[in-house]
C-alpha cells in the first residue's frame, strides 16, 4: 500500500508543475497570435514630399522650396535622417502596426537640449501613416507648417 501512496503523491507533484506550465504556454500562444499582425508596411527607404508654400512677391523661390521640402530616409537599423523646414534632423524610428513614429534626437547635429535649451520636453514625435496607394502621410505637430504632407517613396535601399 505504501507504494501506491507514493505514486499518487508523485502524480500530484507532477500535476502541480505541469498544469501551470500548460497555462503559461497557452497564454504565450494567445499573446503571440494576437501580435501576429505586426508591421506589414515597409517604411525603409527614402521618402519625399513638398509642403504647399507659395512665394510672396520679393521672396526667393529657392529658399521657399528648401523650406517646403521634406525628405526622410528610414534606415534598416531603426534610425532615420531627414531634411525638413530647411533643417537636418535625425533620430530613432519606432514601427507600429498602423504607423511609424519618428523620434527626433538631433537637429543640425545638436542634441535637442543643445538646440532647444529648456524646451526638450515639448518636442512631439512625427508620424508616418501608410496610405492605400503606397505613399505615407507625414504629420509633424512641431513643424512651422503643421498640415499633413503626402510623401512618396523615392528610393529603397
Amino acid at each position: 500500500m505504501a507504494g501506491i501512496g507514493s505514486i499518487i503523491s508523485l502524480r500530484g507533484t507532477w500535476l502541480r508543475v505541469l498544469v501551470p506550465m500548460v497555462c503559461v504556454a497557452g497564454f504565450l500562444a494567445i499573446l503571440l497570435a494576437s501580435c501576429g499582425g505586426g508591421v506589414t508596411f515597409d517604411y525603409v527607404g527614402t521618402w519625399e514630399g513638398m509642403r504647399k508654400i507659395e512665394a510672396k512677391p520679393g521672396q526667393d523661390q529657392l529658399i521657399i522650396n528648401s523650406l517646403a521640402m521634406i525628405k526622410v530616409q528610414v534606415n534598416t537599423d531603426g534610425t532615420f535622417d531627414m531634411f525638413e523646414g530647411g533643417l537636418k534632423k535625425s533620430g530613432t524610428v519606432y514601427f507600429g502596426s498602423d504607423q511609424a513614429t519618428l523620434r527626433v534626437t538631433r537637429i543640425m547635429n545638436q542634441t535637442l537640449r543643445e538646440y532647444f535649451p529648456g524646451g526638450v520636453d515639448k518636442y512631439i514625435d512625427i508620424a508616418l501613416i501608410p496610405q492605400p496607394d503606397g505613399t505615407v502621410k507625414y504629420i509633424d505637430p512641431n513643424g512651422f507648417e503643421t498640415d499633413p504632407v503626402i510623401l512618396k517613396r523615392d528610393a529603397k535601399p
